[in-house]
This record gives structure tokens, C-alpha cells and sequence, in this order.
């Protein structure tokens, strides 16, 4: 009897997880806001200057620039493919594909204000796969890598001026 019961509970809890798991969003989203003291033109230079992230980013090994975008290679072995689709004054927006079975856009809106630029990124992430899902839902989360994101850009303009 004992050892129906612990079958049971296991079939139980099985049916659980895989319910938890078939109930994971095939998107996510991380939106981050900062404010720097810089003009929202010089702001998208830095932003669009990819080439120099390596020098900021710490999880970026190189850049490699494309017919129809860039390549980032980071240092943890991942290869992301991006392209530009909308460059004006006051917006940015990339599309990207990893080879981790994850793709989306990136928009961030530049705000100018009295002494500087507001920032507000949005990162939109559809995760392709079960498996990208599970990874995604158990390590990482958009909104803080948005925001770490924002936090390199600012210590990088700061040391710049």
C-alpha cells in the first residue's frame, strides 16, 4: 500500500510540473528607465556605436559587423544576431535572433529633458522552445539585464566625460 501511496505522490507531482511547465509565457519582457546627462543624440551614437561595446559591456567578447546588421559574441560562448530597423531622433529599434532558441526587439525611446536624456528600454523576448522557456523562467530576468544594460552604458559615459 505504502508503495502505491509514493507512486502516487510521484505521478502527482509530475503531473504538476509538467502542467507549470506547458503554462510558461512564450514571452517576456523587461523594461528599464535611466536618466543621463547627455543629449539624446550623443546618447544614440554611444548606443548605436556597437563596435565599442566590447569596451563596456562585460559580457561581450567582439562585435562583428554584418551586411545587414551586427553579430555579438559574448563571452559565455552565445552568438546574437542583430539588425536595425528604426533610427530617429528620439527611438532605436533592433530585432534579434540567438542560436539559444530566443528572438525579439529592442526599443528604447530617448526622452530629452531640461539637463540631460531619459531612456526607457524595453526588451521584448519570444523564447522559441520548451526548453529556452525553462532556462529563461529559472535564470534570468529581462528587466534586471535591461537594467544592467543601462548601468554599463552610464558608468561608460561618465568615465568618457
Amino acid at each position: 500500500m505504502q508503495k502505491w501511496a509514493i507512486l502516487a505522490g510521484l505521478l502527482c507531482i509530475g503531473l504538476a510540473g509538467s502542467g507549470w511547465i506547458i503554462c510558461l509565457p512564450k514571452q517576456r519582457i523587461g523594461t528599464a528607465t535611466h536618466f543621463f546627462e547627455v543629449s539624446p543624440t550623443y546618447l544614440k551614437e554611444t548606443i548605436l556605436d556597437v563596435k565599442q561595446q566590447t569596451l563596456w559591456r562585460k559580457e561581450l567578447g567582439k562585435v562583428e559587423l554584418t551586411e545587414t546588421g551586427w553579430i555579438e559574441y559574448l563571452k559565455s560562448g552565445e552568438r546574437i544576431n542583430f539588425q536595425l530597423v528604426r533610427n530617429s531622433s528620439n527611438e532605436i529599434q533592433l530585432n534579434f535572433q540567438s542560436q539559444h532558441g530566443y528572438s525579439g526587439t529592442w526599443h528604447a525611446q530617448l526622452i530629452a529633458t531640461g539637463s540631460g536624456t531619459t531612456i526607457v528600454a524595453k526588451e521584448n523576448i519570444v523564447l522559441e522552445t520548451i526548453t529556452s522557456r525553462i532556462v529563461s523562467h529559472l535564470f534570468f530576468d529581462p528587466e534586471k539585464i535591461a537594467q544592467i544594460y543601462l548601468q554599463q552604458l552610464h558608468s561608460h559615459i561618465r568615465s568618457a566625460k
